[in-house]
């Protein structure tokens, strides 16, 4: 088993670094759905496929789908230079591609981070059919 301040000095500073684009992106309470409905599905994953344990990590992850879900639906209103959101949607459908492979061998990581796109796509697609 992994220690936990080890972890935290990982997860903590990733939460800080996802959590507040992705706050920014859905707002406070939009930011809740990203980051506890994954969660809560990679802690029961874990319990499932890996009871040995579980930590803070899959936390992480919900915002960081929702932020790959961001990238390819609505990124493009920054109107940032082409070239560059185009590498940073490379990198997000990377993400989203290991999110399939995790999930596919049993890794708890995978799912909470696909969670996390399509509550983001979600929240996204919803706010652009409310405009």
């Amino acid at each position: 088993m992994r220690s936990p301040g080890r972890q935290a000095l990982v997860t903590v500073p990733a939460i800080a670094a996802l959590g507040i684009p992705a706050g920014r992106i859905f707002g406070a309470t939009g930011m809740l759905a990203p980051y506890l409905v994954p969660a809560a599905v990679g802690e029961g994953l874990g319990y499932v496929w890996q009871p040995h344990g579980a930590g803070n990590s899959i936390a992480v992850l919900g915002p960081a789908g929702g932020l790959v879900s961001w990238l390819f639906l609505a990124a493009r209103e920054r109107n940032w230079p082409r070239p560059l959101l185009n590498r940073l949607r490379i990198r997000g459908a990377a993400v989203l591609a290991g999110a399939v492979a995790d999930t596919g061998v049993h890794n708890i990581h995978g799912l909470p981070t696909l969670t996390g796109a399509a509550i983001g796509a979600a929240l996204l697609l919803r706010r652009r059919r409310a405009a």
